[in-house]
């Protein structure tokens, strides 16, 4: 399984969980996986929160810690 699908596994969020614990797990991934010159997401004090910034460092460590730019969505 290559890291591009690993990382979109991770990002599609499970049905069950409300709108705002993927909203959570997505910042906690995002903080995890920083990109060069991304903004700051805010914290949470959440499981989803945490899932999601444990994924994150996961790919980002299995990446290789790309510099890889952020570009803002249009």
């Amino acid at each position: 399984m290559s890291i591009l699908s690993k990382i979109i596994e991770a990002l599609t969020p499970a049905p069950n969980h409300s709108e705002q614990e993927q909203r959570e797990y997505l910042d906690g991934f995002r903080r995890g996986c920083p990109l060069e010159g991304q903004p700051d997401y805010p914290i949470h004090d959440s499981a989803a929160y945490r899932r999601g910034l444990r994924y994150g460092e996961r790919a980002h460590d299995k990446a290789g810690r790309p510099q890889i730019a952020y570009e803002p969505p249009n």
